[in-house]
């Protein structure tokens, strides 16, 4: 046999070799490929088909969509399917993908518990899980992943969450996001031992409690800090900020999230040696003290939120330094005297807050407001509610053209709204209330087109109408997108502008407590978005419109105003009796109107539907009740409902009987609503039932129908309910009694003195068709 060359030999190796690593290689592109099939398998809903089309073993996995292989080992890398809709459960077979570097799962909908063979990647270096739907613990075997350098799972419903911070114990970690996880028990103080590289720490929105560790400066990488709105409670540690010679410092922190706690205490002065700080939020705590002048040493802060605190004292005119600020709020605290001129001086902000600053219920931000405020030619929100200021409005405001919102109510501000307000033609709230303001400049207002809430209410603007208010709507389709209005308590006399049925957004107008007169305008019918109208206590005449959104207004909307009128609709109730009969009604009017005579025989098919025997055996009251209002009550009642009417004849029933029948707010105040209705309704079933009308000789003094009834419930209800609807002898009785007890029940719920304190008419018929249901049974 001839012996084998060298070369013949290295050829042979080299081949085989080449025959293992073809085998190996493989081999592995196989389980990678069998380990993405099997999560496949697992996908419950795959709204956008992304997998079920795509993901085949007829092709190359790492031809796959969102899937990502390295050039030199051909094996999958990166795993990303977030937002993808997906539903279903996270298979084990996934702790197969050995060379998987990044994990990215998030919103997605996947339920169950996290494997713990991911213990297995132990080159996973990201692993995005937040938004999902996970359940449990974490598993334990992600916690010592020794590569692992991102791990966000925020926002997932993870339970028995108290001792998750405890099970990290990884050196290379540097972002962790367990924001909205459940996570509940103290701040484990030697996270930042375990986890010395931590740059982003979000652990927000969670149930944690007890102190924040002093220790926590261990982190001396940290440039995120996010532990908003949890219950921490005592005071900020001191350590925080400070660059203690024996642990190290915080120069690379640059956001601080620490609102919505429970911290007490004055703000440490170290935290104003971290001159990187971008970001800090301490809002909604229960903080004290000073705001100090080491404020000016941020430099570098953008956003800056410490309201909602107990701080006190001046504003520092340091804040002036913070030339790179774009939000100031400091509203809800105690601070006293005035703005510092320096923060008229950042050109950046967008958003100043000072409204309330209060001591002992005094206004204590006071001063004028400078002419200087026009240099934030970037300022979109003003807030300075409730404050103390003295002066008028500074004409110079007229240059924030990119002002949105405007808010000085309650602010001491005499004079009028400057004219220069109609340059800031991005306002869409205006608030110039609570003011001492006694006029507005005729084209103020003319050119805010985006206005879509004006507050001028509770000021001295006294006279005439505002002409410029009258006008607006036609003149330059001027406030179109007006939703809300207020003149409430001012002196303002003249008439309501009929032009203000052409604020067609309209959803609030408040006109209450001023010197008007004259009639509520018809044309504000056409206002289907009006749900709060206010006129009280003004000097108001002649008829309230009935169409439109004045059908589910209250009476109190219209209160003290003794001119206005209109018949109530309890009347229209009262019309419709029982029987198929025709009901004639002699209408007479007022001398300025001639007599006109109305024949209803329409009536007649609603006066069938209300027959007692077929009350609730139709099963239909509530459809009943809807046809009727629009078919005959709507229309009736705009036909007679008006000033100065008299009823001279009501066929089969005397005027006594009529007024028994009228809601108590019609007596009172002469104004009638849905309500009104209610308990005329009420009192229908009453009558129904008991065959007794409210008239009755019986009823005399403090007794009345409602009264008679009410006093005989529940024990003596067969003493007074028709003797021709249940007798002694009847089947299943008690059961009967109880249904009938019911409606009584409901009857006085429906006839209450207080019109708010009654049921609406959806829930009746819901009450009426769970009482039809128990009757059935008896039957």
């Amino acid at each position: 046999m001839e012996k084998a060359s060298p070369f013949q030999l290295l050829a042979f190796l080299l081949t085989s070799l080449h025959l293992l690593a073809t085998c190996s290689l493989a081999m592995n592109i196989s389980t990678d490929q069998s380990s993405l099939l099997a999560l496949k398998s697992h996908i419950t809903s795959d709204p956008f088909h992304v997998l079920s089309t795509n993901w085949s073993s007829s092709t190359s996995v790492c031809d796959w969509i969102e899937i990502t292989c390295s050039s030199r080992h051909q094996r999958v890398i990166a795993l990303n399917i977030s937002n993808m809709g997906l539903s279903g459960t996270i298979p084990p077979q996934l702790g197969n993908l050995s060379f998987l570097v990044s994990l990215d799962l998030s919103k997605n909908d996947f339920c169950g518990e996290l494997p713990s063979e991911f213990s297995h990647l132990r080159r996973l270096r990201v692993i995005k899980l937040s938004y999902i739907n996970f359940t449990g613990e974490i598993s334990i075997g992600i916690a010592p992943l020794p590569s692992l350098i991102r791990f966000s799972m925020g926002y997932n419903k993870l339970l028995n969450g108290s001792n998750v911070l405890s099970k990290f114990n990884i050196s290379t970690l540097e972002y962790l996001d367990l924001r909205n996880s459940g996570l509940t028990g103290d701040f484990p103080s030697d996270l930042c031992h375990r986890l010395p590289r931590l740059q982003k720490l979000a652990l927000g929105n969670n149930m944690l409690s007890g102190e924040v560790p002093r220790n926590i400066s261990e982190c001396s990488e940290l440039q995120l800090l996010m532990l908003f709105q949890n219950n921490f409670v005592g005071t900020i540690p001191r350590d925080i900020g400070t660059i203690p010679d024996e642990i190290g410092h915080l120069y690379n922190l640059k956001n601080i999230f620490m609102d919505k706690n429970y911290l007490t205490g004055s703000i440490p002065l170290t935290l104003f040696n971290i001159s990187s700080l971008e970001m800090l939020y301490m809002n909604d705590n229960k903080l004290e003290g000073p705001l100090p002048r080491q404020v000016g040493n941020f430099t570098m802060l953008a956003w800056f939120d410490l309201s909602n605190n107990y701080l006190a004292g001046v504003i520092p005119h340091e804040v002036g330094n913070l030339q790179e600020l774009t939000d100031l709020p400091l509203f809800y605290n105690e601070f006293s005297g005035s703005i510092p001129i320096g923060i008229f001086n950042i050109s950046s902000l967008v958003t100043i807050g000072l409204t309330e600053n209060h001591i002992s219920g005094g206004n204590n931000i006071n001063g004028v407001l400078p002419g200087s405020i026009s240099n934030l030619s970037k300022l979109t929100f003003l807030e300075l509610f409730s404050n103390e200021f003295t002066g008028s409005i500074p004409d110079s405001l007229g240059n924030l053209r990119q002002l949105e919102l405007l808010n000085l109510y309650g602010c001491n501000l005499k004079g009028n709204v400057p004219s220069e307000i109609r340059n800031m033609r991005n306002l869409s709230t205006l608030s110039l209330g609570g003011n001492n303001l006694t006029g507005i400049a005729p084209t103020t207002l003319s050119s805010l087109k985006n206005l879509q809430r004006l507050f001028l209410d509770a000021n001295r603007i006294t006279g005439p109408f505002p002409i410029v208010l009258c006008n607006l709507p036609s003149t330059l389709g001027g406030l179109q997108k007006l939703i809300q209005l207020s003149l409430a308590h001012n002196g303002i006399e003249g008439s309501i502008p009929e032009t203000f049925g052409e604020l067609l957004s309209l959803e609030t107008l408040d006109l209450s407590y001023n010197k008007m007169s004259g009639v509520i305008p018809k044309l504000l019918e056409a206002l289907k978005q009006l749900n709060s109208f206010n006129v009280s206590f003004n000097r108001l005449d002649g008829e309230i419109p009935s169409g439109g959104p004045f059908l589910n207004l209250p009476y109190q909307s219209f209160m003290s105003n003794k001119g206005l009128c209109g018949l109530a609709s309890a009347i229209v109730f009262m019309l419709m009796r029982r029987g198929g009969k025709t009901i004639n009604v002699e209408v007479e009017w007022s001398p300025e109107v001639a007599p006109q005579r109305f024949s209803y025989y329409e009536l007649q098919r609603a006066t069938q539907s209300f027959n007692e025997n077929n009350l609730l055996g139709s099963g239909s009251f509530g459809s009943v009740y809807k046809g009727i209002w629009k078919e005959h009550f709507k229309p009736l009642i705009e036909s007679v409902k008006s000033c100065g009417i008299f009823v001279t004849e009501i066929s089969q029933r005397s005027l006594a009987a009529v007024l028994t029948w009228i809601a108590p707010e019609y007596g009172l105040e002469g104004l009638i609503s849905k309500r009104s209705d209610v308990y005329s309704f009420g009192i229908m079933l009453l009558e129904t039932f008991t065959k007794k009308k409210p008239s009755d000789e019986k009823f005399a003094g403090d007794l009345n129908l409602r009264c008679w009834v009410h006093n005989s419930l529940p024990d003596e209800l067969d003493q007074i309910i028709d003797a021709d609807l249940l007798t002694v002898n009847e089947q299943n009785l008690s059961q009967k009694l109880q249904c009938v007890s019911s409606i009584m029940e409901l009857a006085m719920n429906c006839t209450t003195s207080i019109p708010v304190e009654r049921m609406n008419m959806t829930d009746v018929v819901e009450t009426l068709n769970k009482i039809k249901q128990k009757l059935s049974y008896c039957y």
